[in-house]
């Protein structure tokens, strides 16, 4: 409905511009008329001051003719062409339109739906322990991962933990390691738990581009 409304607009400020060149066509047809009868009026008449006056009487008549005509162009234009007001409320209703219908989108589709088994029993199968990843960094070039693990079972007893030593890059001052432990032991992240100078933060996986990817 908004794009036929301004198209509809559009023609008629085209049909509105084009009374206006006609309009200006003649005024400039009657002034040549003017200009014309003042030359007669000039030839017959060789007084001066009378041919000052006849000037003046018709610029002032232009002046008149054409502040006229400006005022009703003017009119005429404010009347066909629609305000902001209206044009604001056509935007507003269509951006509205827009957010109901997104809105409808988010509430018909369909959610995917996770469950957790609670079953605890003797079963032929079972999930996998949820772990919480760490990056422990700046540790010495001749600790093994064997000391990193005996470390954190004394530390924590009780308490499962993988340890692997990370590569190192040639000429590196120091080592790491990445850890895995139980997500629900967040004291892991504490540093008073962890030896001095010792770099301890959330491990992050990067996903290895595959050969479909290259």
């Amino acid at each position: 409905m908004y794009y036929e409304f301004v198209k509809r607009e559009n023609s008629t400020l085209n049909k509105l511009n084009s009374h206006l060149e006609q309009r200006i066509t003649d005024q400039e047809t009657i002034i040549r008329l003017l200009h014309v009868q003042v030359n007669l009026t000039t030839a017959s008449v060789p007084s001066t001051k009378i041919t000052n006056n006849q000037h003046k009487v018709i610029d002032k008549r232009k002046k008149k003719e054409t502040d006229k005509y400006i005022s009703n162009q003017n009119e005429d234009t404010s009347k066909k062409r629609p305000s902001t007001k209206i044009v604001n409320r056509l935007k507003t209703t269509v951006n509205d339109s827009d957010e109901q219908n997104q809105k409808k989108y988010v509430v018909n589709g369909k959610k995917s739906i996770t469950n957790k088994g609670t079953y605890s029993n003797n079963n032929s199968f079972a999930g996998v322990t949820k772990r919480a990843w760490l990056h422990l960094g700046k540790v010495q070039l001749n600790t093994t991962a064997e000391q990193v693990q005996n470390y954190l079972q004394t530390t924590f007893p009780n308490k499962q933990f993988i340890v692997e030593q990370l590569p190192t890059r040639e000429n590196a001052n120091s080592i790491s390691f990445k850890i895995g432990a139980d997500y629900s032991l967040a004291e892991l992240q504490n540093e008073e738990n962890w030896p001095e100078n010792v770099m301890v933060r959330r491990y992050s996986f990067f996903r290895e581009k595959s050969t479909t990817d290259k």
